[in-house]
């Protein structure tokens, strides 16, 4: 996971308690990927997806690098995708910092552009390549998706997750 290859403990998965930032995990996979262009756009869209469905718990431990071959590394898969804003018990803050801010629900684009001057990736290929597609792709699936469990006895906390989701992915708009 990103932690160990940061040399840090998993003590340290959140960045307020000393775990990697978003900057760290994008130079670690400049650093170490032998696909870094497209790991980059992969954590790009991992890190907006998150924000999209109110994902605060994606901390340095739910990032990892998977060797290929010998000595060659890449991103692996992504896992521990869930929406823990509907959760009263948990954080409703980001684990790691976008921009200047921990508050997901509540990002500007000035966030947003921090982010991508600090990572050195275009703002504009970042909202047309990757923002607007999954907030297309989230809003369109769960009216989707929500009409097969019409029936499951958790619905109505299924339609929260959906109402908690369709707010940050407007909010992810602006």
């Amino acid at each position: 996971d990103f932690c160990q290859a940061l040399g840090l403990s998993y003590n340290q998965k959140y960045q307020e308690e000393g775990g990697p930032s978003l900057a760290d995990a994008f130079n670690l996979i400049q650093d170490e990927s032998v696909q870094a262009i497209e790991d980059i756009q992969q954590l790009l869209r991992w890190v907006f997806f998150n924000v999209c469905i109110g994902n605060c718990d994606n901390h340095g431990k739910n990032l990892a690098l998977v060797m290929k071959a010998k000595n060659q590394w890449q991103l692996s898969p992504f896992y521990d995708l869930v929406c823990t804003k509907v959760y009263s018990s948990l954080t409703k803050k980001q684990s790691m910092k976008i921009g200047e801010s921990y508050d997901g629900g509540n990002l500007s684009y000035k966030n947003w552009q921090l982010l991508m001057k600090e990572i050195n990736y275009s703002y504009s290929k970042f909202v047309y390549e990757i923002a607007l597609p999954i907030i297309d792709t989230i809003q369109i699936g769960l009216n989707e998706h929500l009409i097969e469990f019409k029936e499951h006895p958790k619905l109505t906390f299924l339609q929260q997750i959906k109402k908690e989701i369709l707010t940050l992915t407007k909010n992810a708009e602006k």
